[in-house]
């Protein structure tokens, strides 16, 4: 089999019919299959994984605990297909989706990890401001587009990447300790990056593809201030985490001297926020805001004994 499909999906009955509908959609010239993992849900995921049953080849795998990353690693035994499509519950495929990973696959043998394009599919008009900026898009909503060719694995997004299948064959699976999960709403960002770049040191080479491409559905509360405010302090507490990780340096004097770092960088972002309202640049005074609560997510992470 050449292509299997993989997403996790909590409480997406949302989203999922947009989803299903266009994979079922799809017209493929190999053979794919789907796996769709029900990650702790507590809404109708249930019943509208079911009602496509018939329209996909579909296996819906039950991960009662909270957990993306813990219900993808529970999938992977099943996995069939020599290429695998890891992609989100929000992610709505572009026509001839499976049919372009499918080529990528083919003309590019020495590549084992890959990244597509992703474009925000509002159901809400954001505001202007937001919009002319591209106030962190790739943050934010995931927006990802680069050229066609080799590219860095720390580059490529979740809602939008293929793995080969050899790389799960070898052991390598993903972060349990980082990534979305249900039951805590402050979970560090970042899981696919990490994965990808463990992947990457393993001897993997990367590689961008311009034809795959997927709209990432924003939620009209995904547009708020609390909302991505919260992505900015989850965004920099994936990244503290990941290089504390990375050096394991848990000594003292280090958590002092980042802490201090760290402190000065929220006073500063704080006044640069209130000083920018002030002079009615709302641009500024947002990313003042962004700022700050990514380096207060970046201060926890590195700071706090446990995450």
């Amino acid at each position: 089999m050449q292509l299997t499909v993989l997403f996790s999906t909590h409480n997406g009955a949302g989203v999922l019919p947009e989803v299903l509908a266009a994979y079922a959609a799809q017209t493929c010239h190999d053979d794919w299959e789907m796996i769709v993992v029900n990650n702790a849900s507590t809404d109708a995921t249930a019943a509208c994984l079911d009602s496509f049953a018939g329209r996909l080849p579909l296996t819906v795998v039950d991960h009662p605990v909270a957990g993306k990353n813990a219900a993808l690693n529970a999938a992977l035994p099943l996995l069939k297909g020599s290429t695998v499509i890891v992609t989100d519950d929000d992610a709505v495929p572009a026509p001839r989706f499976l049919d372009q990973w499918a080529r990528v696959a083919r003309e590019q043998p020495d590549y084992d990890l890959f990244g597509g394009r992703i474009e925000p599919l509002f159901q809400a008009s954001p505001p202007s401001w937001m919009v002319e900026a591209r106030f962190h898009f790739a943050e934010i909503f995931a927006a990802c587009d680069h050229d066609e060719g080799p590219i860095r694995a720390r580059d490529i997004f979740g809602p939008n990447m293929a793995v080969r299948r050899t790389v799960f064959d070898r052991g390598i699976t993903f972060n349990e300790s980082i990534g979305p999960n249900g039951s805590d709403r402050n979970y560090p960002m970042g899981s696919e990056t990490e994965f990808c770049q463990r992947v990457e040191e393993h001897g993997h080479k990367a590689w961008f593809a311009t034809g795959p491409r997927v709209r990432h559905i924003v939620r009209p509360h995904q547009l708020g201030t609390p909302f991505w405010t919260s992505r900015a302090y989850r965004h920099g507490l994936g990244v503290g985490l990941q290089e504390r990780i990375a050096a394991d340096q848990t000594s003292r004097p280090l958590v002092q001297r980042v802490t201090s770092l760290a402190r000065g960088k929220l006073k500063q972002a704080r006044h640069y926020s209130a000083y920018s309202l002030a002079r009615g640049d709302e641009l500024k005074a947002h990313e003042g805001l962004w700022n700050y609560h990514w380096h207060r997510g970046y201060t926890d992470a590195k700071t706090r004994a446990q995450l």
